[in-house]
């Protein structure tokens, strides 16, 4: 049965039960044929999988390795899979089996023409049930003995009654008309200190396996090299001008060349000491091939870091995620709003020239469109029996027996077509001002310290993967739920008119800017061409819809009374969302008017 890549990365990941409606069998995903994934810059996205893992799983992972270069990034080709569970139900006797393996099972019904052993007529069916627990472990649904007859006679007796607390298993053999109630069903997790209680559930439900997944841009520019804390500086001080534009990627490229740094700082130090002239140094490192960079980096950096007064530990996750954004901009195929209508001829120009203040109405400032945006998804884990993640443990997947040596991460590495959308930074202090969470005086700032100011309080380390921005840290809890929403809002209306489903476009927040990116899920190579079209032709329809469909859900008043988010608004299929469907709500982008008073970005 042939899947695509993308759906393989997030619905046969090993470990994951899958239904294999076609063949009526249900089986656990136990292998994955794959080749090393490249073209990325594996530094980065390990270092963002261990800031995830430190936000929610902080002592409560399982096989994961200590180093960096124990991982490895993979890429699928096939998959196998081995039946799984293995408890059935016979459809005639209603007589219950459980097998400890596939061979088991294989040679127990071979024997009786693959007939229940017990009626030798009745067909078997897989039951869906499994049992699970937060550590991680699952298994079959345990069948339990009568303590005179054995398993013999024992059978699944529901009770009439869609509950499993109401079901029991029983011996038929004790009592043909009344049959031994034996137990509940039921089991502990033996892999566990006292073998708690595991749950039980159909294997489709959600808390049975959750994988653990994240999208980023991909910075090829960047690809193979390993970069320190201070080299990601450079990349916010060219976002706040410090350094001009693209001189980022040249210094970081250039301080890798055959280990110049060392070689450099010895050539000088000789120079020096044979009293030669700075313009005469230079002359002669040019010669070998070398440029003095160290001074133009320390300056960009003393500034920077005068600028903003941060802790050392902000930087380097600020600066890769302002990397990502920057590199987004400037690739050769991203094009402005004006550009794009600038490029349109014929009679849908007049139509699109409306658009650019359209958006600055709305409150952005500019909005791009990416063609061949290169997006790299991973998925690093996977957790069970707890979707709010308190006590599960978050378990790395199992070595791939052709890499048996490393820690596999599975993902895919593709360039899609995404829009980008920046908020207009002077509004939203404007708005945070209207609210009272932030001084009026800020309104005298500057482009350049309109940017620092955003950098220096809009927090990443306040802003959990699996819970909601607290509220203690009001501007970052301000701008995200704002910054999410807006997110969420025009993926949902961009859906329908773009002719893709809510779970095939994706989003990544950039809160420190802030903005947002929405990219079509596309995994198979190539594009549809559904956001591109968006873009240049509906522009001003997705904007209008946008700014009226805010005010109305199926579910109202009691959503827009409560959280102001749900299912039938602003919630998102969470393969989609980055936030797992958390710090959303309509009354950030239209106010809410009851004691929790906001006023709305758009009011």
């Amino acid at each position: 049965m042939r899947r695509g890549r993308g759906q393989v990365l997030y619905r046969f990941l090993p470990e994951q039960i899958v239904d294999y409606s076609d063949t009526k069998s249900i089986s656990r995903v136990s292998y994955w044929r794959c080749t090393e994934l490249g073209g990325l810059n594996k530094q980065r996205l390990i270092e963002t999988i261990e800031s995830r893992k430190r936000s929610r799983f902080e002592g409560r992972t399982y096989g994961y390795p200590r180093l960096p270069e124990d991982y490895i990034i993979l890429e699928p080709i096939a998959i196998e899979v081995d039946l799984f569970p293995l408890t059935f139900i016979c459809q005639t006797c209603g007589s219950a089996r459980r097998f400890n393996s596939v061979s088991a099972l294989r040679s127990e019904i071979s024997k009786h023409n693959y007939k229940c052993p017990r009626c030798k007529n009745g067909f078997l069916e897989q039951h869906d049930f499994v049992h699970y627990h937060s550590c991680g472990e699952i298994e079959s649904l345990v069948v339990r003995p009568c303590p005179q007859h054995g398993l013999s006679w024992v059978v699944l007796n529901k009770n009439y009654s869609d509950y499993p607390k109401n079901w029991w298993w029983q011996c038929k053999a004790c009592d043909q008309a009344s049959p031994r109630n034996i137990a509940r069903i039921g089991a502990h997790c033996n892999s566990c200190t006292g073998t708690p209680q595991m749950s039980h559930a159909p294997f489709r439900k959600g808390d049975v396996f959750y994988p653990h997944t994240l999208s980023m841009i991909n910075i090829s520019s960047l690809e193979e090299l390993v970069l320190s804390d201070l080299d990601w500086e450079l990349a916010i001080a060219e976002y706040l001008g410090v350094l001009p534009q693209g001189r980022t990627g040249e210094l970081l490229l250039g301080r890798t060349q055959v280990t110049k740094r060392a070689e450099l700082v010895k050539k000088k130090q000789k120079l020096i000491a044979q009293g030669l002239p700075p313009d005469v140094i230079e002359k002669v490192l040019s010669e070998f091939g070398l440029s003095d960079t160290d001074a133009e980096i320390s300056e960009a950096i003393r500034r920077l870091e005068d600028l903003l007064r941060l802790p050392q530990e902000e930087y380097s996750p600020l600066s890769q995620e302002l990397m990502g954004y920057i590199e987004s901009l400037h690739l050769g195929t991203t094009r402005s709003l004006n550009a794009v209508v600038d490029s349109i001829e014929g009679p849908a120009k007049e139509r699109m020239k409306q658009s650019p203040a359209k958006l600055r109405a709305l409150g952005f400032s500019d909005a791009w469109l990416a063609v061949d945006l290169p997006v790299v998804s991973v998925a690093f884990g996977y957790s069970r029996g707890d979707p709010t993640m308190e006590s599960a443990i978050l378990r790395a997947f199992p070595k791939n027996k052709d890499f048996a040596s490393k820690t596999p991460i599975y993902g895919l590495r593709v360039e899609t077509e995404a829009v980008i959308m920046e908020l207009d930074r002077s509004r939203v202090l404007s708005w945070l001002s209207a609210n009272g969470w932030v001084s009026n005086s800020l309104g005298t700032l500057d482009a350049d310290e309109t940017r620092a100011w955003f950098l220096r309080n809009v927090h990443l380390r306040n802003i959990p993967q699996y819970d909601a921005t607290p509220v203690t840290d009001r501007v970052t809890w301000a701008v995200c739920n704002l910054l999410h929403s807006l997110s969420h809002l025009f993926l949902a209306k961009a859906s329908g008119l773009a002719g893709l489903d809510k779970g095939s476009i994706r989003e990544i927040l950039f809160p420190n800017i802030p903005a947002f990116c929405l990219f079509a899920s596309n995994s198979q190579g190539y594009q549809l061409g559904g956001i591109v079209t968006l873009f240049e032709n509906s522009m001003n329809y997705w904007l209008d819809r946008a700014k009226e469909d805010v005010h109305h859900c199926l579910y109202d008043p009691v959503c827009a009374d409560s959280d102001g988010a749900c299912h039938a608004c602003l919630y998102i299929p969470e393969i989609s969302c980055e936030r797992f469907n958390r710090d959303l709500s309509r009354a950030f982008i239209i106010g809410r008017n009851d004691d929790r008073r906001i006023i709305g970005f758009w009011e």
